[in-house]
């Protein structure tokens, strides 16, 4: 397989609604880059029942185009070896796969995996995109697929940002930070370091005006909501949750107002009394929310938090041994709890024998 693999992958991450696929669309436009629909592979897939792998395997093989086997379901496959047999089987589907150097994937729902792409693919690059949180809970309120209200928005985006603050302060040099806001007023700026960071040839300006857009990155069923990203970026949406949920200003400062000031954002502080108060207000809206999600979804993301629980307690009892033997450990899971589950130091520290049985090739 790694005969075949021959394209440097990486990933885009963030919260639902923060641009995601802006910067998808436009990197999909350099000769070297394919980048397919979500396919939620490393959260659908890994760690899942073999009911929910199949569906996933059958939605990306519709979404596209190809014909992953759907017994690789069935016989406990890594799921490594099923995304390099994506990107064998798109890139040979694809006009100008030939020519690609650079595989991308964008799922949202992807973002508390990081780590766990960068162990499968350690020479990998993410690119984390993040946006005002009040502004991605305004959005949250006119997509389909989610039954939400603002607060309730504002929580997720506070799930998310949560991972974002913690790669910030590891300072992972694979890992580069887009602001939304900075995006939309100087796409040409941002675009350039984008492609600085993945290593791509190329000026941004050459993307911005090129007319071609694969409309294969975004299918026909998601165009309702995504539509706007196939067009020229534009900073009109920057801070227009005040328009209708002006109103809202002292609740999102009260569930976020702290991770809004962390990432630069103007927030009023208030005090820990209000906060535990709109906490309270938040349960009916969280349990409404979750009363929506497709029970898929919801065993999906139970099957991922349980498997990296699992795989921390096992990381654990490993990193404190290393420690009392005088071996260097650079941090400890415990010691921040903003730390993805099964993450617990260095990437030099991480125990490979924790992934082997999941990440090696069927034969």
């Amino acid at each position: 397989m790694n005969e075949i693999f021959q394209c440097q992958p990486f990933f885009i991450v963030g919260c639902p609604r923060s641009g995601t696929t802006l910067i998808q669309v436009f990197l999909n436009r350099h000769p070297n880059v394919i980048c397919p629909p979500e396919t939620k592979l490393f959260c659908r897939f890994d760690g899942c029942p073999t009911w929910i792998k199949i569906r996933t395997l059958q939605r990306i093989n519709s979404d596209l185009g190809i014909s992953i086997p759907l017994r690789l379901a069935k016989e406990s496959c890594g799921t490594e070896w099923v995304f390099r047999t994506m990107v064998a089987q798109y890139s040979s589907v694809r006009p100008d796969g030939a020519y690609a150097t650079h595989f991308g994937e964008k799922t949202p729902e992807h973002t508390p995996r990081v780590a766990r792409l960068l162990h499968l693919f350690p020479n990998a690059r993410i690119v984390f995109i993040y946006r005002d949180g009040r502004d991605v809970s305004a959005s949250l309120q006119k997509v389909p697929w989610l039954k939400s209200d603002f607060r309730s928005g504002l929580i997720l985006w506070k799930r998310y940002c949560r991972h974002l603050l913690w790669w910030q302060r590891r300072q992972d040099s694979r890992v580069l930070f887009v602001r939304y806001e900075s995006f939309v007023s100087s796409p040409v700026s941002e675009l350039n370091r984008i492609l600085l960071h993945l290593g791509l040839p190329g000026d941004a300006i050459d993307l911005m005006c090129r007319q071609y857009v694969d409309r294969a990155v975004v299918p026909e069923r998601e165009l309702d909501w995504k539509c706007r990203a196939l067009g020229r970026p534009v900073s009109c949406r920057v801070g227009q949750w005040k328009n209708d949920y002006r109103h809202m200003a002292k609740v999102a400062d009260g569930l976020i107002g702290r991770e809004l000031r962390q990432l630069g954002y103007d927030a009023a502080p208030m005090s820990s009394v209000v906060s535990y108060i709109q906490w309270a207000r938040s349960i009916g809206s969280i349990a409404r929310t979750l009363g929506g999600v497709p029970l898929d979804v919801l065993m999906a993301e139970c099957s991922c938090f349980l498997v990296d629980r699992l795989r921390r307690q096992r990381f654990v009892p490993l990193t404190r041994a290393k420690a009392a033997s005088g071996t260097r450990v650079a941090m400890d899971c415990k010691q921040d709890p903003f730390a993805p589950s099964f993450l617990a130091g260095a990437e030099n520290d991480l125990p490979v024998e924790i992934f082997d049985q999941e990440a090696k090739s069927c034969k």
